[in-house]
């Protein structure tokens, strides 16, 4: 029994149909609601199709590129301060998604920046509180050297 064998073309024949007297059918009867619909008026021819000459193709001067290769970064142009251009602010088109993340990036930095004053600011009260503290330190120590000083001398001297 193999498995690709072929039909064998008895079993693609079909039977021969059976002779059958040629029988006159009746004309169908009309559809009810026929007269209520008017004929179709025919279409209005459609104008012929004047072809009109094309314009050439303009030429390629550059070569084409790879086709896998990295697309360069866009330079941004540098903005002189020509008299052609205009003395009002240059017109800059963004697409709103990247808006709303420039947006939402400026509101992040704002947040930091506010974030680093007060750390900046609560360093320099320590560091303001710590050089109170040296200095009545060295305070201290000023008064504990003149009070040894004031000391030393009193015994030093004879006793009179």
């Amino acid at each position: 029994m193999g498995l690709f064998s072929k039909k064998k073309k008895e079993d693609e024949a079909l039977p021969p149909l059976p002779d059958m007297p040629e029988i006159e059918l009746p004309a169908l009867p009309p559809l009810p609601g026929d007269e209520e619909f008017p004929a179709p008026e025919p279409l209005p021819k459609a104008p012929r199709f004047m072809p009109q000459e094309q314009p050439a193709m303009p030429q390629i001067s550059e070569r084409p590129r790879p086709f896998l290769q990295m697309p360069s970064t866009p330079s941004i142009p540098e903005l002189s301060s020509s008299p052609q251009q205009s003395s009002g602010p240059a017109t800059v088109f963004v697409r709103i998604d990247k808006y709303k993340d420039i947006m939402e990036t400026v509101s992040t930095m704002e947040t930091k920046l506010e974030e680093l004053k007060s750390t900046l600011n609560a360093i320099a009260a320590i560091k303001n509180k710590e050089s109170e503290i040296i200095d009545g330190w060295n305070a201290m120590l000023q008064q504990t050297k003149s009070r040894i000083e004031e000391v030393s001398a009193k015994l030093s001297r004879p006793q009179e």
